[in-house]
């Protein structure tokens, strides 16, 4: 399946992120190199959104939509820690046939922060500006018309590289459409 088909799929069902974040064929980092972050384990509200520990690093999120109490979506994913910056390595899974299936070689590239009060806040790298990062050769990656189709298809190695040496504010300058919170 290619990227812009995870977008079709991610948009027709994804409220956690509510928009298409950038793909990318490799994560942030390693999950070798990473630990959980505990503080995302839990139920948030926007949406019901659940969130639990799987096999460190990597954790769970369930999402369910609270008008028909039907499954939306599942991702597992795990974190990267750059400086004072936290990230997402999120793998969606699609759905087929009833069940899901982990979408393996796609990761959806995500900056969060959770605040002192228990709120969750997402950004993501808007479609443009990957485009452009990719067509001046900073990373390797795919732009479809009109700067559609945008993924990533470098080694996590240069995208953390590129990441860390970046205004990541402004470089992961979209905010999501939720901001989650803690309900327990």
């Amino acid at each position: 399946m290619k990227p812009r088909i995870y977008c079709l799929f991610f948009l027709s069902c994804a409220v956690f992120f509510c928009g298409c974040p950038i793909a990318s064929k490799s994560p942030i980092s390693s999950p070798k190199d990473s630990a959980a972050d505990t503080r995302l384990a839990g139920k948030w509200s926007a949406i019901s959104l659940t969130i639990t520990p799987g096999r460190s690093p990597w954790m769970h999120a369930e999402e369910y939509d609270r008008t028909t109490s039907g499954q939306l979506a599942k991702y597992d994913f795990f974190p990267t820690v750059i400086g004072k910056y936290r990230f997402l390595n999120v793998q969606p899974y699609e759905q087929k046939n009833g069940r899901y299936y982990k979408m393996k070689g796609t990761y959806y590239l995500m900056r969060y922060e959770i605040s002192e009060n228990g709120t969750l806040t997402l950004w993501t790298i808007p479609n443009a500006k990957a485009a452009q990062i990719i067509r001046s050769g900073k990373l390797k990656g795919h732009v479809g018309k009109g700067d559609s189709d945008v993924y990533f298809a470098d080694t996590s190695e240069n995208i953390r590289n590129f990441i860390q040496h970046a205004d990541i504010e402004a470089l992961f300058s979209e905010k999501t459409d939720h901001i989650y919170q803690k309900l327990r």
